[in-house]
């Protein structure tokens, strides 16, 4: 689109209005000069009639950006399909929300020809705006307002209110401004990270992964892909919803994801197809495995295999034959840790595998990290960490693209599906396949250290056990290495991201997955329950109590 003028960081401030959500409340920073109004009329009017070509940045477009389209639709800007910006006419906006409702961006060209993109600062920093303030050591902090007072139409917000809403722009603009000095002008942190990747490492992108991605092959990906799966998320069913009353230690690997990109070979160029078994072969040693298989889990291990159909549970018995694609650690384990009754080998692919090609990435920011962090530099620390994290997922994006057009279905803003759009060159999937199989075999391994038994509970780069590590195991520096975080002296862990834990500190942990940390503070492990065991609980006491009256 050319030279953009400024990039503006905006929010909105809604009310419930007779059944009706609207815009009591917005404002717009830039270089710590604020503009402000108190309807979504005039927030458009603000910038249907500017002549800069600009980005405004709301933190959370999928909440804000739908006033913004409704407007449109409502006001005369017709939707272009199939237009990016470049191509917009006067009147003509584009926007993408994928398939499952994730709001990227918008891009309109208004009536005097200037060019805006509204899209989503949440996606190049990934944090709410509460923590950004403390992740990236800013002198100002969130603050609060009352949600259900009522503010009727006309209502003009009192100093506090104008301040709440100051404070979260500045906030998010501050944050933005450092990580832009650094480069990080990408919409997304993962597109920010590629592109630092690419940078790095230079012509070898291409020689690695080049034809993959100028090959486009829909079917391979898609054969693949049914290998792709997520970090080992599980709680031992010995322990689940069970109030553990001695120690647990809890520990976290030092970047996970960064320390398998360097230390286990990873594949790259172009895979070979086969028919049946995969045989050893020493210059493609890696590989996805197609199967139809019967088979168990044995007493007393761990199932590692993600059931797709289901996508939160983990294989048990497959209660008959089932395909399943998996990647050469996982198909190793599964040998080891089921009991097979019947197996049949479809096919696979085969890749080439080396280590090093991330080297250079993950030492700058890792490193980096440790240096700012000793230098007291949370802005530089939080970059650094972001980049670490965000590149290997980027490999893994799918280049088939649905998205949802937005249109007005009885004077309320409205969502179709489109088609599939096919990307103009796929990013190396296999990549991203083998860092999280990796990942899934390194935390595996600590629990076959431990012993099925002492396992209670793991989270991607995290495990919980009833005994300590080894001290061989544990540096609070090293890449992959594992931090202790704290022990617990009470825990109960109801299923994935949802625990209460007391320390022998005294303090105490509460996660419910879905679930804002501001609802579960000062929760007791009393009110902590799985579905139905508090009532359950209570049905046995009036039980009992009516017995002993009795």
């Amino acid at each position: 689109m050319g030279k953009l003028d400024k990039v503006y960081i905006a929010d909105f401030e809604t009310i419930n209005r007779d059944g009706v959500e609207e815009v009591w409340l917005w404002d717009i920073c830039y270089d710590g000069q604020h503009e402000w109004g108190y309807d979504i009329e005039s927030f458009m009017h603000r910038i249907l009639h500017s002549r800069e070509n600009c980005c405004i940045k709301f933190h959370n477009l999928k909440f804000d950006g739908s006033f913004i389209l409704d407007y449109l639709l409502k006001n005369g800007y017709e939707y272009n399909a199939g237009g990016d910006l470049a191509s917009l006419a006067s009147n003509e906006f584009n926007v993408f929300i994928s398939s499952l409702g994730v709001f990227y961006s918008l891009s309109l060209v208004n009536r005097l020809g200037a060019k805006i993109i509204i899209n989503d600062s949440y996606k190049i920093i990934p944090m709410s705006v509460a923590n950004m303030a403390k992740a990236f050591g800013l002198d100002i902090g969130k603050g609060e307002i009352d949600y259900t007072k009522p503010r009727p139409r006309g209502y003009k917000p009192t100093e506090d209110e104008m301040n709440y809403i100051v404070r979260d722009t500045a906030i998010v603009s501050k944050c933005y401004q450092i990580l832009a000095d650094e480069g990080m002008t990408k919409s997304t942190v993962s597109g920010c990270a590629m592109a630092e990747y690419r940078r790095i490492v230079g012509k070898k992108y291409n020689e690695w992964f080049g034809s993959w991605a100028h090959d486009c092959d829909n079917k391979r990906d898609g054969d693949i892909r049914e290998s792709y799966r997520g970090g080992f998320v599980q709680v031992n069913k010995m322990y689940a919803c069970q109030t553990i009353k001695h120690p647990v230690y809890y520990y976290d690997v030092n970047s996970m994801y960064p320390y398998v990109m360097v230390c286990y070979p990873l594949p790259y160029g172009e895979p070979v197809e086969f028919n049946g078994k995969y045989e050893p072969d020493a210059n493609y040693p890696l590989y996805v495995q197609r199967i139809v298989v019967d088979m168990v889990l044995k007493e007393g291990c761990v199932s590692h295999i993600l059931d797709k159909s289901t996508i939160n549970e983990y294989i048990v018995d497959t209660d008959g034959s089932v395909e399943l694609t998996l990647t050469k650690p996982d198909l190793e384990r599964m040998y080891d840790n089921f009991e097979i009754f019947t197996i049949k080998y479809i096919g696979g692919y085969k890749f080439k595998a080396q280590k090093g090609m991330f080297d250079d990435y993950v030492c700058k920011h890792y490193d980096g990290k440790a240096k700012a962090k000793a230098d007291g530099n949370k802005g530089k620390c939080m970059i650094h960490k972001l980049y670490l994290n965000s590149l290997y997922g980027k490999f893994g994006e799918h280049p088939l693209k649905r998205h949802k057009i937005p249109y007005i279905h009885e004077n309320k803003l409205a969502y179709k599906l489109s088609d599939a759009v096919e990307k103009n060159a796929f990013n190396y999937l296999p990549v991203a396949t083998f860092v999280t199989a990796w990942a899934r075999h390194y935390l595996l391994s600590m629990i076959d250290l431990v012993g099925y038994e002492n396992f209670v509970y793991s989270d991607t780069d995290c495990i919980m056990t009833k005994i300590p590590l080894p001290n061989e195991y544990i540096d609070n520096h090293i890449l992959g290495k594992f931090k202790k975080e704290c022990t617990f002296r009470k825990l109960k862990v109801i299923g994935a991201k949802t625990y209460w834990g007391l320390t022998v500190d005294k303090e105490i942990t509460c996660k419910a997955c879905g679930c804002a940390q501001s609802a579960l503070k000062d929760i007791p492990l009393g009110r902590f329950n799985c579905e139905g065991e508090g009532e359950n609980r209570r049905s046995e006491e009036r039980r009992v109590g009516k017995e002993c009256r009795s």
